[in-house]
């Protein structure tokens, strides 16, 4: 039978003295350990510290806060789904410049990125200006859409139906050239 408590115990011992030499003692205090208990635990040779590993019944009763475990769970898809739609941004040529002003993405980061996707190198300087009938698909996408309260959403959208590059989408809606 698997020790199951393994991983458990390690990461509570770990927890206990990385608390106390970070001088948390509210953290060790919400654990329930005693001054005496960290103390022992503190002083022990890391060799004996692995037998906890060992130890089948876990160190501590554990109770789950639901509140915030579906925070953290919400958090990280609100995450995941936002750097879907960056790097779907990127694949649609959104420019450095605009995914920094909306979404706080760096030029390292954006680089990073297009070379995780398999894309070249951005082009440089302003894009591109729009013909007058992709100003009229775009004025019209745009207007479709204005109801979108998330501006990062709202220029994937109109980019995806519309089908135009969005470095050159910013540059129409965000710098005038219209």
């Amino acid at each position: 039978m698997d020790n199951i408590y393994s991983d458990l115990n390690t990461t509570l011992v770990r927890f206990i003295v990385s608390a106390y030499h970070a001088n948390d003692f509210r953290a060790l205090d919400d654990l329930g350990v005693s001054k005496d208990q960290i103390n022992r635990l503190v002083q022990m040779p890391a060799i004996q510290m692995q037998k906890f590993n060992g130890l089948r019944t876990p160190l501590a009763n554990i109770k789950f806060c639901q509140r915030r475990f579906d925070i953290f769970i919400d958090t990280i898809d609100k995450e995941a789904t936002r750097d879907d739609i960056i790097n779907q941004m990127i694949q649609l040529d959104a420019s450095a410049a605009m995914l920094d002003t909306m979404a706080g993405l760096d030029i390292t980061e954006f680089r990073a990125r297009r070379i995780k996707l398999g894309m070249d190198k951005a082009s440089q300087g302003r894009p591109a200006s729009l013909l007058p009938d992709e100003s009229i698909i775009l004025d019209d996408a745009w207007l479709k859409h204005k109801v979108e309260p998330d501006e990062l959403i709202r220029y994937l959208k109109v980019g995806l139906e519309t089908n135009l590059p969005l470095n050159r989408v910013w540059a129409y809606i965000r710098l005038g050239d219209s």
